[in-house]
């Protein structure tokens, strides 16, 4: 059986300046992408779905403020 991993790299994944929300999302987004069998439309609908129910959420105020907080240390 194969095994697979996923190693992922970005600005956003990888510098602390972008708020958890903004990373969890994007690794949201990677699944879609690479989920098995779906055709482009699918995954751009998939997509969206995520973007749209993410929204309501920050809109109906059920994402904890600490996904908002960005912890990036100033360099003097």
């Amino acid at each position: 059986m194969l095994k697979t991993t996923r190693e992922i790299k970005g600005v956003d994944m990888v510098r602390r300046d972008w708020c958890d929300l903004a990373k969890d999302l994007s690794s949201a987004t990677l699944d879609v992408i690479l989920s098995d069998n779906k055709t482009q439309e699918e995954v751009v609908e998939g997509i969206h779905d995520l973007l749209r129910s993410v929204a309501k959420d920050v809109r109906d105020g059920s994402v904890q403020l600490q996904k908002f907080a960005i912890h990036k240390v100033p360099i003097y």
